[in-house]
């Protein structure tokens, strides 16, 4: 059984963060949590409900805007301070922004590559440091279905989606050997603050982050010797 493992989530004041975290400690697979997310109101928010819901456990959390190198480095050593090590780390943290690429700054590259790419990358080297000592350890990358195509507009996000899912099947396969395992994860469309500045489709047809945190738990449980290395959940229908 998969039981007090010490857990790192970016993203977690987002839907898909919120309901992983909640999904780990309702099932005592984490006894210590870690949680960032940019906007400190809205992380505090989760902490409490969090801590509410599952007093026996401990929960830390620190804000932190991960589009700045110097942020994603402190959130990383605090974070070590107060787990020691990390066990599972979940990389869910994600920007998107609908933008002709001739309109894009190079504020707005810069900011989505360190979001949704390159602090992915830095807390995998960083965690999977005694992950390797350890001899165990599992990574899940949150990717999109955009990991598998592009569309006019939102060339940036889908490059970061690529870009994660290239280096999940790559860090895999420099990790399996430590028994660590690392999967990336690419839902569809959700019902989440991403999904609402999705334009141009029917919103009621997005998925549930409760299915998405549900799979990502189902995916931990495996044993040592099995791994999903990518998964893609599309909607049942898309309109």
């Amino acid at each position: 059984m998969l039981k007090d493992k010490k857990v790192f989530v970016s993203g977690a004041s987002g839907a898909i963060g919120y309901s992983i975290a909640e999904i780990l400690l309702s099932n005592s697979v984490a006894s210590d949590i870690f949680l960032t997310g940019r906007s400190e109101k809205l992380l505090d928010k989760t902490t409490i409900n969090l801590k509410t819901q599952f007093p026996a456990a401990r929960v830390f959390s620190k804000s932190a805007d991960l589009s700045n190198y110097d942020q994603i480095i402190n959130v990383t050593n605090y974070a070590k301070e107060k787990l020691e090590h990390v066990d599972i780390l979940v990389n869910c943290a994600g920007i998107f922004n609908v933008k002709n690429l001739i309109l894009e700054s190079y504020e707005d590259i810069s900011e989505i590559f360190h979001v949704n790419l390159f602090a992915p990358i830095i807390f995998s080297k960083e965690f999977s440091k005694t992950m390797i000592q350890n001899q165990w350890g599992k990574i899940i990358n949150i990717g999109s279905s955009s990991c598998y195509t592009g569309y006019k507009n939102t060339s940036l996000y889908c490059s970061t989606k690529h870009g994660l899912l290239g280096f999940s099947k790559s860090l895999h396969d420099e990790l399996k050997d430590k028994n660590i395992s690392v999967s990336c994860i690419s839902p569809s469309s959700t019902k989440s603050r991403i999904g609402d500045a999705t334009p141009f489709q029917d919103k009621e047809t997005f998925l549930d982050a409760k299915d998405i945190a549900k799979v990502v738990y189902d995916i931990l449980s495996l044993s040592d010797g099995a791994c999903i290395e990518e998964l893609l959940i599309k909607r049942r229908i898309t309109r």
